[in-house]
């Protein structure tokens, strides 16, 4: 499970994607996937329950609950569809830009018909923030073959998002990221994965490194 932990763990409410949808014991919850989008509303009524009914020996919690709540709830999750390909490949380009180690990417109507077709077989989540895409994570069986998240929405919490639905009902997943890339490097470990193993890429030279995360058994 993932997501955010209140400051008292006695009483700590778990949110992942921001939505509340099946308990696992008091006081801790979890996400399903496939069920992200239609749980807002009843989420927001909750956490003000909450807020609302908090005595004042409660206050650091409360205060907690509606920063956090407000916070979960800018983003909205949904499964991809290969439309969804050019504006994510635009994500893709911008990180190229931030990424001087790398070689130019391809340009972006290619670069969208790659993952057009990625979309149609592979599984697809989808972050959005006033229905603009913000993020997304691919995921081909164990394998996560790319997350992204937008500049803007970084360091908000929603790259764990995706990665802990990409998580849900598997047993491992394995993630390449370059050495390079330091910054998502350092997120995959802090989630929980550790490195495997390095090989050279063909054709770039870059070393790449696997990571992988085995759930709880």
């Amino acid at each position: 499970m993932g997501g955010f932990v209140g400051p008292d763990r006695g009483k700590s409410v778990l949110w992942q994607g921001g939505f509340l949808l099946r308990q696992f014991q008091p006081g801790h919850f979890s996400c399903d996937p496939g069920k992200v989008s239609q749980q807002s509303a009843s989420v927001t009524k909750l956490a003000l329950v909450f807020a609302d009914k908090a005595t004042s020996a409660d206050a650091q919690w409360t205060e907690w609950l509606r920063q956090h709540t407000f916070m979960a709830m800018t983003y909205s999750f949904r499964a991809g569809k290969p439309s969804d390909a050019l504006a994510c490949a635009q994500i893709i380009r911008d990180w190229g830009d931030e990424s001087p180690w790398l070689d130019p990417l391809d340009e972006l109507q290619p670069l969208a018909a790659f993952w057009c077709e990625v979309f149609r077989k592979d599984t697809v989540w989808i972050a959005e923030k006033n229905d603009t895409i913000v993020g997304f994570c691919v995921r081909e069986d164990e394998f996560i073959c790319g997350l992204y998240v937008a500049r803007e929405a970084r360091n908000h919490g929603l790259g764990k998002q995706l990665l802990d639905l990409a998580k849900e009902g598997r047993d491992r997943i394995v993630v390449w990221a370059y050495e390079a890339n330091e910054q998502a490097r350092k997120f995959y470990r802090r989630e929980g994965l550790i490195e495997i193993c390095r090989e050279v890429e063909d054709g770039t030279g870059l070393m790449n490194v696997e990571h992988r995360w085995t759930g709880p058994t």
